[in-house]
């Protein structure tokens, strides 16, 4: 927001009033005040862990058990309140009260380890009631190293501070990133986007079935391949491999 003929300097962080004073040509007025808010500070995260696993450091390395594959992440948001001082030309002085918008989201992202290269697997949005948060993947990880982002947001929009780690699930390799890859999430098509997410949720769906129902039975010598069972997983990869390869 700015004020025509005062200055060109955006209005500085706080609580602020506007005062208009309406008058007629006979003299009479009238007048409206109302005060607003301006935010621009991000909040911080802190106090971050893997539940029931590890408290989380910026940068650091965690294993999961093999069975955790819906992981839960806890922490704390702080939205400090932010105020401010300003300096006139004629060197007085007006004070703005702190202000905060309060915390709105966290949002999680989880980029898996693919050819060296993180890919996106999960970005979700999780509301923030209150400065503990307690948020749970909405689907299962498969085997692999990922990268974990968390970042809070307050109601204004602010949310540029953030924290990093990493997760291990049944992974045992060398972590080794390509070195084209700055920001850790390449660019790519959407057919490569596509194929990405359906191989995702065919491993997944294989990986949830596999963990949860009993091996399915050996065929015995009678048994022929007519009246093998419907294997769902291997039906819809075949169903994906035709569509990309016309």
């Amino acid at each position: 927001m700015y004020f025509k003929g005062l200055n060109n300097a955006e209005l500085t962080e706080g609580k602020h009033s506007w005062s208009v004073t309406a008058t007629d040509t006979t003299g009479n007025s009238g007048s409206h005040s109302v005060d607003f808010f301006i935010d621009r500070s991000s909040p911080n995260i802190s106090e971050v862990a893997v539940a029931n696993v590890s408290i989380v450091t910026s940068g650091g390395e965690y294993t999961l058990p093999s069975t955790m594959r819906m992981p839960s992440f806890s922490g704390k948001v702080n939205d400090s309140f932010q105020g401010s001082t300003l300096t006139n030309s004629d060197g007085s002085k007006d004070t703005f009260d702190p202000v905060s918008s309060g915390v709105d989201t966290v949002n999680l992202t989880v980029n898996k380890l693919t050819k060296g290269a993180y890919v996106n697997y999960l970005t979700q949005d999780y509301p923030a009631t209150s400065e503990r948060f307690y948020l749970t993947m909405s689907f299962p990880l498969v085997d692999g190293y990922y990268q974990v982002i968390l970042v809070p947001k307050d109601k204004s929009g602010n949310n540029s501070n953030s924290i990093t780690f990493s997760i291990r699930l049944n992974h045992k390799g060398k972590v080794t990133l390509n070195s084209s890859t700055t920001t850790g999430i390449p660019k790519t098509n959407p057919v490569a986007n596509l194929w990405t997410t359906v191989t995702n949720a065919a491993n997944t769906a294989k990986d949830t079935v596999t963990h949860f129902l009993a091996p399915t039975p050996t065929p015995t010598a009678t048994q022929t391949s007519s009246t093998q069972p419907f294997n769902l997983y291997e039906w819809v990869k075949g169903l994906f491999s035709r569509i990309f390869h016309r």
